[in-house]
């Protein structure tokens, strides 16, 4: 918990908000936000090594350079038919207020 304290008051966020008012929700994300931030880094490091070190090997792999605990993770979310049809209907909102707009610039 103590880590999870730092970490959030380092963000910026009140003392008082964070031990009174922030739902767990909001931690979960923060949480989650921290750790893809750390993540990119690390991947950044990464790719700078395997940047400086691939002109000196032929069969070098971005996972060569370091490996890390995510590289075996596979994330495959499939998105439930009612979820397509939503994303579907907004799509074609989207598209239509788009057209509205370009029509609106043509005239």
């Amino acid at each position: 918990m103590k880590d999870v304290y730092g970490m959030v008051i380092s963000k910026g966020i009140s003392p008082d908000y964070f031990l009174d008012v922030m739902s767990d929700r909001e931690v979960e994300a923060m949480l989650n936000e921290y750790y893809n931030q750390l993540k990119r880094e690390a991947e950044n490091t990464r790719l700078i090594m395997y940047s400086s070190l691939a002109p000196y090997s032929k069969n070098l792999k971005l996972t060569d350079v370091l490996k890390f605990s995510w590289d075996n993770e596979t994330t495959s979310y499939v998105p439930t038919p009612l979820e397509k049809e939503a994303v579907k209907k907004q799509a074609n909102e989207l598209f239509k207020k788009i057209q509205v707009m370009r029509d609106n610039e043509q005239q």
